[in-house]
């Protein structure tokens, strides 16, 4: 859910095969407001985890938006969320870029560790061992890993195979996360 609010953004902004101008950067801006909004009457279900929609992109340094948070003022759920969709972003193959290698994309989550991330989530995320990750998501996320099935998953009209690694880094990811939220949260509740 936490990018529902890309509903509100034309999908020309969504699908440009580079980066998006100023004007666009704006509109894209939006959509943790926007997601907000769309799961209001899901808040009663969610909880606090609600919140990570409205806070995935705020850092821990409180340079963030929409709301320029900072520290524990951003819910646990966004602070996962930040590292997992980091490292999906970082691992899955785009239109406009090969995919990181998983130790290098650790390595860019340690870098941004107190600045962008909370540090306690990045040291226990990183206590997640690449093997278990790769093994976590199957042969999908191992292959991905390879820098010539890469650079095949980065090209134009290869959209199954891109798709296909780039779910195997959400699950990666998501596992990560579910992992760091119980080492961090003590459990199934969150720590707020």
């Amino acid at each position: 859910l936490h990018d529902i609010g890309k509903l509100a953004v034309p999908g020309e902004i969504l699908n440009k095969p580079d980066r998006p101008n100023e004007e666009e950067w704006a509109t894209l801006q939006r959509h943790p407001e926007e997601g907000a909004h769309l799961v209001e009457p899901l808040v009663t279900w969610l909880g606090p985890w609600a919140d990570a929609v409205g806070h995935h992109h705020e850092k821990w340094d409180g340079t963030g938006y929409p709301h320029g948070l900072a520290g524990e003022n951003i819910s646990l759920g966004a602070r996962i969320l930040a590292i997992a969709d980091a490292y999906e972003v970082m691992t899955a193959a785009r239109a406009y870029k090969v995919p990181m290698s998983a130790a290098a994309a650790r390595n860019e989550l340690v870098a941004g560790s107190g600045t962008h991330f909370d540090p306690a989530l990045v040291r226990a995320f990183m206590g997640i061992s690449l093997g278990a990750l790769w093994w976590t998501t199957g042969v999908a996320a191992l292959l991905a890993q390879i820098p010539l099935l890469g650079r095949v998953g980065a090209l134009p009209g290869v959209t199954r195979i891109r798709s296909g690694l780039a779910g195997s880094a959400t699950a990666v990811a998501t596992v990560g996360a579910l992992v760091v939220a119980r080492i961090v949260g003590g459990g199934n509740s969150p720590r707020e």
